[in-house]
């Protein structure tokens, strides 16, 4: 069995010379009846301040959890093996990589009101959920992030692509804006805000690589 649990951190319940000690309280959790892959989270359909949780498996179902609350699974036609999945705020969108080498969005709100099927073959077989737009890319994904990377174009959000040999720069429509070849074999990246004190900031991007740099 598996499952997915939140904890709380509690306020220190002792004091010592090293410092103040903390507990963990759990307050939910949940079981799967497959095995899960990744997850993301984020404040799915634009709710207020509180963050939502979507957990992707092994066959491509992707559950959402409303915190304690099971809301709905939904399989991804074109996800034979999963890839990366995260969530863009910006346009209430899930950014995923498919089985057909192309970057994908879903709108949360076509996939909460999509009659999708607990079984991926009877979804398959159903109508398609379809994507909010597709982007060719030609290799595997390793990892996306959103953000504000690029200098050259004014965005107030991108989405960021790591692949096997290319960095990928995507707006928010799916149109492709950067495109970096390397000389080496990346092996994941993570974006960092600047010092910046302007009131959209661009964020750095540090990248590894399986030469050990």
């Amino acid at each position: 069995m598996y499952s997915l649990s939140s904890t709380t951190l509690q306020q220190p319940v002792a004091s010592s010379a090293l410092g103040a000690q903390y507990g963990l309280t759990k307050q939910y959790e949940h079981y799967f009846d497959r095995m899960a892959f990744n997850f993301t989270y984020g404040p799915f359909g634009g709710v207020y301040g509180k963050d939502y949780i979507c957990v992707q498996t092994f066959d491509g179902q992707i559950s959402i959890f409303e915190q304690d609350h099971f809301v709905f699974s939904r399989f991804l036609s074109t996800s034979l093996i999963p890839g990366p999945i995260v969530y863009s705020k910006s346009t209430d969108s899930f950014i995923t990589f498919n089985s057909n080498l192309e970057i994908e969005a879903y709108k949360y709100q076509v996939l909460a009101a999509s009659n999708g099927s607990n079984e991926k073959e009877q979804n398959q077989a159903g109508k398609k959920i379809q994507a909010d737009w597709k982007l060719i890319v030609g290799e595997e994904i390793y990892d996306i992030q959103v953000g504000r990377f690029s200098r050259a174009v004014n965005l107030q959000t991108e989405i960021i692509a790591l692949g096997e040999r290319t960095i990928f720069g995507i707006g928010e429509n799916g149109t492709l804006h950067m495109q970096k070849r390397f000389d080496f074999f990346p092996s994941c990246m993570t974006l960092f805000n600047t010092n910046s004190k302007e009131s959209l900031p661009k964020q750095n991007l540090m990248i590894a690589s399986h030469q050990h740099s």
